[in-house]
């Protein structure tokens, strides 16, 4: 395709969703690549679709997680050095592919010559990121948990079942293609006014809005339906159940599904460009940063990590906190 030649670097690898960003990125200036953005978007969300079914059939075909019994190899694998072994690997491997490569920015930026950094860009970036971020997790708890609720409460229903696959599906879609396919949606359908703020909320709610569902629907379906069924026959209203049986379970799962949709939204790139190309939130800027390719732009875009790490870091001690501090 000519925006293949036109868009992509010779020499560089490119992904679909770096495609998708490039190619949005240039549709301004050139209107020819309206087609291979919508095909490349397609081509994604299809393939997605079919991975999910994939999965779904395999699951239920092999049985997992397999129910036979290997009384020998379980007995060995369960005392003496394999125990320790695999803790010891466990951890292991946290500090060294996981710890260690997050947190390098750190000594990256200690160790260069310090270069000058100017606040006003990123504290916008990062006020409009949170911003975002804390709408977006509103409206994920309002409308996810109600959702939930519904798919585990009623998992017989053939619609249940429906819900419980379809949510899944902007988790597996990628994030670029999906922002671009609600851009073309919500400014193609005069349905709301095209403001850019509106826009991107409206994009990270797609890809959010399935954590919460996930984690609260999970804790509800491990919870036995005769402790509301009780509080009913005491006299107590749904809401009143809900509120003074179910919740104080299930709250922990509504917080996890809160803090990842948060997070998420809060380091996405790929939509955002997809849905506003000239959106700047956080993570968008630090890429900014690090494509003038300079050491005054790499010096920037690391302390401009560390401070987004050590204020997420900050603010998801402070929900846990004041969530703990209410529950006692």
């Amino acid at each position: 395709m000519i925006a293949l030649a036109t868009m992509a670097d010779p020499g560089s690898f490119a992904t679909g969703p770096t495609l998708i960003g490039d190619w949005k990125h240039g549709l301004v200036d050139n209107a020819d690549l309206a087609a291979p953005l919508a095909f490349v978007s397609i081509l994604l969300i299809l393939l997605s679709l079919v991975l999910l079914v994939v999965i779904k059939l395999v699951i239920m075909k092999v049985h997992l997680p397999m129910g036979r019994i290997w009384p020998r190899p379980e007995k060995l694998f369960s005392r003496g050095w394999f125990p320790k072994t695999k803790d010891g690997l466990a951890v292991l491997f946290l500090v060294l592919f996981v710890l260690i490569p997050s947190f390098f920015i750190f000594t990256y930026v200690v160790s260069v010559e310090p270069a000058s950094f100017d606040w006003g860009p990123f504290m916008e970036s990062l006020m409009f990121s949170f911003l975002v971020a804390g709408v977006v997790t509103v409206i994920d708890i309002a409308l996810g948990v109600p959702l939930a609720l519904y798919i585990a409460k009623n998992r017989t229903g053939r619609l249940s079942e429906v819900l419980d696959v379809l949510v899944n599906v902007p988790l597996i879609v990628p994030t670029a293609a999906l922002g671009y396919s609600l851009g073309v949606f919500w400014t193609g359908q005069n349905i709301i006014p095209t403001y850019d703020v509106l826009l991107i909320i409206l994009a990270h709610v797609a890809f959010t809005y399935p954590l919460v569902v996930r984690n609260v629907a999970g804790a509800v379906e491990e919870v036995d339906p005769a402790f509301e069924e009780t509080a009913r026959t005491l006299g107590a209203k749904p809401v009143q159940a809900f509120r003074r049986v179910l919740y104080p379970i299930i709250k922990s799962s509504i917080l996890a599904g809160a803090i990842m949709a948060f997070t998420r939204s809060l380091g996405e790139t790929g939509a955002t460009q997809a849905v506003v190309a000239s959106a700047r939130t956080a993570p968008v800027y630090i890429v900014e940063l690090i494509q003038l390719k300079t050491a005054s732009g790499y010096y920037t875009a690391g302390l401009a990590c560390i401070v987004l790490i050590i204020v997420s870091f900050v603010f998801m001690l402070a929900l846990r906190y004041i969530t703990n501090r209410r529950s006692h």
